[in-house]
């Protein structure tokens, strides 16, 4: 039987509109900070000392410091990333909004996930509130968002709304599950976000014991990655010339955008289900293969024979089907897949 695709799969229609949203705001920001006149080799010298002390835990007032080096390298990819996950609540789950519903973006730096989340739900006209402590990235975000931002420590305080987005916050507070648990109880959805590290799948796994599996990316089910593994999404998103100019110069070599993520919604169904793959196209030792998930169990998806329709379109976190015959425990070999549509 020949497999029918869509014309669109919801990661390609999901990357397409982030790419497109992003160019004018970050274009908007890159005037508003003069980076046009602000030398090159400077900027990337910036952009690796704020990498650096990132990875070494190194907080410190470093979105004061680097402000400049964290819009043109990270602002791109925070925008890109929450873009994604808010594309795949508004696909996959099965939601209703009233128009002018409340979204609080908690930790919002320069305003990427404030702004994604603008352009995701525009058609609702949303009331987005940005909360920051470092009164730069403050300023900047409300240049360019025109949205109302709320200096302070978000984790003192008590906000209510809709939806509550944590984009690489999560981790750089003290109390981290403890702050995460309260804005759940005064809000319908929590959306995590961070870094594709061990460490961020560990603090959003620790968060599902208290709260329940989330929806996104697990459908609903407890993880059962084994010991030293773990879950992040690997996507090919494109990213503004000075991003790619600064990558370049740094030898990063970013071909995908890597990050782990939680959505945790209250009252809500999925509209659609299947294996959801959690990696590119794996090609190494002469076999061809996906790693996936299917209810919350780790598979692998091998390819039987020359690539072809599925494996040669498919995405990292695209929702699958396929027949196949288990050649041992959770490998499968199969001769297509079938991608699941919008």
């Amino acid at each position: 039987m020949r497999t029918q695709y869509s014309s669109s799969t919801l990661t390609e229609e999901c990357l397409e509109r982030a790419g497109e949203a992003l160019i004018p705001w970050f274009q908007k920001g890159e005037e508003v900070l003069d980076l046009e006149a602000y030398p090159l080799k400077k900027l990337a010298k910036e952009v690796a000392e704020l990498s650096t002390a990132l990875i070494k835990g190194k907080r410190g007032d470093y979105m004061g410091k680097y402000l400049r080096a964290y819009f043109s390298y990270f602002f791109p990819q925070g925008f890109l990333k929450t873009y994604f996950v808010l594309c795949e609540m508004r696909k996959i789950l099965d939601l209703s909004w009233e128009e002018n519903f409340k979204i609080n973006d908690f930790g919002t730096g320069p305003g990427a996930s404030l702004l994604a989340a603008k352009e995701v739900f525009s058609d609702l006209n949303p009331s987005l509130l940005g909360i920051e402590k470092n009164k730069k990235a403050l300023e900047l975000a409300g240049m360019l968002s025109g949205e109302r931002i709320l200096w302070g420590d978000f984790s003192k305080m008590t906000l209510q709304g809709e939806i509550a987005l944590l984009v690489s916050s999560l981790s750089e507070l003290r109390f981290p599950l403890k702050t995460a648990a309260k804005l759940w109880k005064n809000h319908r959805c929590l959306v995590v976000i961070e870094p594709g590290w061990a460490q961020g799948y560990s603090l959003i796994m620790n968060l599902a014991k208290r709260l329940g599996p989330p929806l996104l990316p697990c459908g609903g089910h407890r993880c059962k990655l084994g010991e030293g593994d773990w879950c992040h999404a690997a996507l090919p998103f494109s990213l503004p010339p000075l991003t790619l100019r600064l990558n370049s110069l740094l030898r990063h070599k970013l071909k995908y955008l890597k990050f782990t993520y939680g959505v945790f919604c209250k009252n809500a169904k999925l509209k659609t289900w299947g294996i959801r793959l959690r990696s590119p196209l794996i090609k190494e030792k002469g076999k061809t293969y996906f790693l996936a998930c299917w209810k919350g169990k780790p598979i692998r998806i091998e390819q039987r024979g020359k690539a072809k329709g599925g494996f040669l379109r498919a995405n990292c976190c695209d929702i699958v089907e396929f027949e196949g015959e288990e050649i041992s425990p959770a490998v499968f070999r199969v001769e297509d897949i079938k991608i699941k549509g919008l």
